[in-house]
């Protein structure tokens, strides 16, 4: 009788475990179903357990029209109670955007006029469905059974064509992005994962590994690293907040990274760099290998959350966040409020990358394109009803200057990158040596130096070196000539950055002047 009573414990255990797995997979299939099988990023945010949490309670991410919205992460709709914000990036071209696609459940239904009302726009119809059109550059499209989605760009074609599929219930993510939202710890409230799968360029990745320090005097086989690299499935980034946030990373492989291992920290923070996604704070987190995966993790400070939950946010949520206004307020004390919230927000923003990037530089790297980039996003789409017009127009000017140095940091990088491709490499003197041929060229038959003939010869002088130890040297010449044109290109980004975050200073001490001076309120 004990034991039948151990083994029915057991059983029940076991059965609560997989429904309660279950439904919370659940809780996320039905926004998954809905989002186009084209997406190779996704993030899925609970946002009834994340506005629980200490932090979210503490900083106001719940809040409408508070001053506190200037702190939180990113905003979170109260009346939502998970959202997955679908994307298709382009890792490879800092993360630009083809398109995004915000699917939520709500615990309330919101109507298609109040919407339209609230975020400035109309309502149209789109493939037989309602859709709210936004100058904002977005649609907001009502589902059935409480939920909204949200699409951006404002294509009206591309709208009508996921309408007609969602529909009909004809989307679905990939396998890894739907294994990362479902196997995802229980402890974690927001899950961002990319599908890598195809990505890497063989020929590319060899190129790389050939030239990078990371590689230079470690006993990896290039054959073996490319093997490994061009395996890449994707990326999964769970973080779970409490008063404070941690994360867990997962880059997961086809191919056993075990010959890896000694370079995993170096690999992963290079390949950040080389990605333009500057992230100083990683360098705390502890890396270690698995068979198919590099895993890291650690601690994630306020800036850094805000950073990561920029990559992927819902279009507009203006139709939430300015419940109880009325368009075009002659209240000067509604102005003033709204004026200052605006305020605020840019001046997070502004204080944050300025923050970033002497982080950066104190790292010897500026590649912060990515985050201009989306900050200038989140500039365009923070509230504007009834927010002071001068004001608004100083925080169009903030976004395309942030534009204008994440445009560039980009040419900067191109510009290295092509006088990299130039650098003539033949042993460890590059000065007093005629070299015919590059680090590649070198590399034939596993590294043997069955280069192009006469490749190995400097003025009148045969070099004896083997070949491995003529690889080694190259690389080393290479890895210095390339660091010099790094440092060059990162003075130009640093003086260009510096510069307009001082002029920046400026222009916000002389707005929030103006501003004070206006309405009456230290801003």
């Amino acid at each position: 009788m004990r034991h039948t009573l151990h083994y029915a414990a057991c059983l029940f255990v076991l059965t609560s475990c997989v429904i309660a797995n279950s439904a919370a997979a659940q809780g996320f299939d039905d926004l998954l179903e809905r989002v186009p099988r084209a997406a190779n990023a996704i993030l899925a945010l609970d946002v009834e357990r994340l506005l629980e949490t200490p932090m979210a309670k503490n900083d106001g991410w719940s809040s409408k029209l508070e001053a506190k919205y200037s702190d939180r992460a990113t905003y979170l709709p109260p009346e939502a109670r998970k959202i997955v914000v679908a994307s298709r990036l382009a890792p490879t071209k800092d993360f630009q955007e083809e398109w995004e696609l915000a699917v939520m459940s709500l615990s309330e239904t919101i109507p298609a006029r109040f919407m339209a009302k609230l975020e400035g726009g109309y309502v149209d119809e789109i493939a037989g469905a309602e859709a709210v059109w936004t100058p904002s550059g977005a649609y907001l499209v009502p589902l059935s059974g409480n939920r909204l989605a949200v699409a951006s760009p404002d294509n009206r074609q591309s709208v009508g064509r996921w309408i007609e599929g969602a529909f009909a219930g004809n989307g679905s993510v990939t396998s890894f992005l739907e294994a990362a939202v479902d196997g995802a710890d229980p402890d974690a409230q927001i899950v961002l994962a990319m599908d890598l799968k195809h990505l890497p360029q063989p020929g590319k990745v060899r190129e790389r590994v050939e030239k990078s320090a990371v590689f230079a005097g470690k006993d990896i086989a290039a054959d073996t690293a490319v093997e490994i690299l061009t395996s890449i499935e994707g990326i999964v980034l769970q973080i779970s907040i409490d008063d404070k946030a941690e994360g867990v990373m997962r880059i997961q492989f086809g191919k056993n990274v075990e010959p890896l291992r000694p370079i995993a920290r170096d690999l992963l923070l290079d390949t950040f760099n080389e990605l333009g996604i500057s992230w100083p704070g990683l360098t705390r987190w502890d890396v270690t290998t698995e068979s198919f995966a590099i895993v890291a993790s650690g601690p994630l400070d306020k800036d850094e959350l805000r950073r990561i939950m920029s990559l992927l946010e819902v279009p507009t949520t203006k139709f939430s966040e300015l419940e109880g206004q009325e368009p075009g307020s002659d209240d000067k004390d509604v102005v003033a409020k709204t004026t200052l919230n605006y305020f605020r927000s840019l001046e997070t923003l502004v204080e944050d990358t300025e923050r970033n990037v002497e982080a950066s530089r104190r790292k010897r790297s500026n590649n912060e394109a990515v985050w201009y980039e989306r900050y200038a996003r989140k500039i365009d789409r923070l509230p504007i009803l009834n927010v002071d017009e001068q004001m608004l127009a100083f925080g169009q000017s903030v976004a395309e200057t942030f534009r204008n140095v994440a445009l560039g940091q980009r040419s900067t990088r191109i510009q290295g990158g092509v006088a990299k491709t130039n650098i003539n490499v033949s042993g460890d003197s590059m000065s007093n040596r005629v070299g015919y041929g590059t680090v590649g060229r070198n590399y034939g038959n596993n590294g043997w130096g069955y280069g192009n003939y006469g490749s190995n010869y400097y003025s009148g002088t045969y070099d004896y070196r083997s070949g491995p130890d003529r690889a080694k040297d190259d690389i080393a010449a290479y890895g210095r000539e390339a660091r010099k044109i790094d440092t060059a290109n990162q003075a130009k980004v640093t003086i260009s950055v510096f510069s307009t975050a001082a002029e920046m200073s400026g222009a916000m001490t002389k707005i929030r002047t103006i501003m004070t001076k206006r309405y009456g309120v230290e801003f």
